[in-house]
């Protein structure tokens, strides 16, 4: 039977389409899976057999269809919308496979701060979220898909404590809400949220922080001089002391004279701008401290006398004394005056390595100048701009430069130092830290068995006994098993050393001036650094989310709803109007 050539036109136009359709299926199906899934092979094998049987039923057609015009058109046609295809095609499969993201808000809403993104990226272990909450909020999970793209370490999961009893009471969830980290052995509670507040970066990433500590850290603060208090006071140091709790430090108040040294275990020594001087005996323990491997962060404001000034000649630094004016008019447009240096000039270190040109604040500050000597190596920190001066006659109502009185910037503002240690005094130190060994202790009822006190029976004793041999250290296996042996103290490193940062000026780090641009970071990170920690966490931290929505009272809200239904309608229709009657 032969098949008349219209209905042989329809039909190989409908295989072609349908041969298009299912090919076109078949690639994007595929594209979207990582590997080729079985749906995608069946639909590119279908459209290709479909494509196949088009070609050899218009065969035939071929020489009649070609000699007309409207077959040009067409095949251009095909030809452009199987390109259009291939393209999109293409676009999803390059979409999918290497997406990117671009944050546009304001302020940075979805884009994960650099602190966040060193600490999650260094993850070398499993570390889980878990949200207790029956119902997961989208933008909380927008929030842990983002560190999840950090590191194959990070998961997060919801559970239901009404219904997940048993992972509930792992973790001794007592409300709705909580969220936990568990990292290796160790959980944490880190927030409760509440109805309406989100999760928050800030707490996700100082919980981690904190959790991967292997020992604690113990900052303290020199108190009993004038320093700064700890309060909740303008002036005070609050926020500062907060963000290193936050962070796991452990903070404690500090007085020499009642201790009679810095104590072995200090992490890091901090003296904020003493307003009397320390006594003698307080400085040589300070010194003793820092021969021994320690770490200070000294922070002076003008016109303070500490008695320090000998201590920080040994390393180089001069206090300056003067006022430091920064007259490049910067700071009007923060309402700020003169003296006032806003920094965006930082030296090459790790405390500042992610600063890049952003702001900081140092109201009232002074210089520091440096002459460091061989042993020591300084890196300047805040640098002012060259339009800057320190000032000596701050009483004159007209703050000028005067070349024989004032120093020209660019100026100092802090600057980060290290020496090499003692290595004598470092043992020493390591060795008052290490924990005192618990003494053997005889049971007078257990039978005598003839073995050592203290030691287990023959058939008891494990075979591979981490107290015994450590399979990485070869050297453990080596030590006898008196007591006192096995609690050595920790071997000081290779080649110690002592750190030091010293700025001009306490005030960015105190209240209201700390959450202010890179204040905290700057404080934060230079606390880090003296810590020893992994310098590629030093970064600037995430910050807390801003309230930036717009409450309106009863009167605006009206008035906005006039605004919007009624007048700016009516003012559309009357122009409208206008309009119509003049071209009437």
């Amino acid at each position: 039977m032969k098949i008349p050539s219209v209905l042989k036109l329809n039909l190989w136009q409908g295989f072609l389409w349908l041969g298009l359709g299912a090919v076109t299926t078949g690639i994007v199906i595929i594209g979207l899976g990582q590997t080729a899934s079985m749906a995608g092979i069946v639909a590119l094998t279908v459209g290709l057999l479909l494509m196949g049987i088009a070609l050899g039923l218009r065969s035939s057609l071929w020489q009649r269809l070609a000699q007309q015009r409207s077959t040009q058109v067409n095949t251009n046609g095909i030809i452009a919308t199987l390109a259009v295809l291939a393209i999109l095609a293409s676009i999803n499969v390059l979409a999918v496979r290497y997406s990117t993201r671009l944050d546009i808000t304001e302020t940075k809403l979805f884009t994960l701060s650099p602190q966040t993104e060193a600490i999650v990226s260094s993850l070398e272990e499993p570390l889980t979220v878990w949200i207790f909450e029956p119902v997961p909020n989208p933008i909380d999970q927008t929030l842990l898909n983002n560190y999840s793209r950090l590191s194959r370490y990070f998961r997060y999961e919801y559970a239901d404590p009404q219904f997940d009893v048993t992972v509930a009471n792992r973790f001794n969830v007592e409300r709705i809400g909580e969220v936990h980290l568990e990292y290796g052995r160790k959980t944490q509670l880190i927030q409760t949220l509440q109805e309406g507040s989100p999760l928050s970066e800030v707490q996700i990433t100082n919980g981690i922080e904190k959790i991967r500590r292997d020992r604690p850290s113990i900052i303290y603060f020199l108190q009993g001089h004038g320093e700064l208090p700890l309060d909740p006071v303008e002036g005070g140091l609050y926020e500062a002391v907060n963000h290193l709790r936050e962070k796991g430090y452990q903070v404690e108040t500090l007085d020499i004279t009642a201790v009679g040294q810095v104590p072995p275990e200090t992490t890091v020594l901090i003296i904020a701008s003493p307003s009397r001087a320390l006594f003698g005996g307080e400085i040589r323990a300070i010194n003793r401290y820092l021969e021994a491997g320690g770490s200070a962060l000294m922070l002076f404001d003008p016109e303070t006398s500490s008695g320090l000034e000998t201590l920080l000649g040994e390393w180089g630094v001069t206090l300056d004394g003067r006022l430091v004016i920064d007259a490049s008019g910067a700071g009007e447009a923060v309402n700020l005056g003169p003296a006032t240096p806003i920094v965006t000039n930082y030296g090459s270190h790790p405390i500042t390595a992610s600063f890049q040109n952003n702001i900081s604040f140092y109201p009232l500050a002074q210089a520091i100048l440096v002459d460091a000597p061989e042993e020591v190596t300084a890196t300047p920190l805040a640098i002012t701009n060259t339009e800057s001066w320190a000032e000596r006659n701050v009483a004159s109502e007209n703050l000028e430069f005067n070349a024989q009185e004032d120093e020209p910037g660019p100026l100092n503002l802090g600057v980060a130092l290290t020496r090499p240690a003692d290595p004598d005094q470092v043992a020493q130190r390591l060795a008052a830290i290490a924990p005192e060994p618990e003494p053997f202790r005889i049971n007078p009822l257990a039978p005598e068995t003839g073995e050592t006190p203290g030691s287990l029976p023959a058939e008891q004793a494990p075979e591979d006994s981490e107290n015994l041999e450590d399979p990485e250290n070869p050297e453990d296996s080596e030590t006898s098993g008196d007591p006192e042996d096995a609690q050595e103290p920790e071997e000081p490193e290779a080649d110690p050393e002592s750190r030091l940062v010293v700025f001009g000026n306490a005030t960015f780090a105190s209240n209201g001036w700390f959450g202010q641009q890179l204040n905290g970071d700057m404080f934060l990170n230079a606390v880090k650094w003296l810590a020893d920690e992994d310098e590629g966490l030093l970064a600037i931290r995430p910050k807390n989310l801003e309230d930036r929505r717009i409450y309106l009272s009863l009167e605006q809200a009206t008035l906005l709803g006039w605004l919007a239904i009624i007048i700016f309608p009516g003012l559309a229709f009357m122009a409208a109007a206008v309009v119509w009657w003049q071209r009437r």
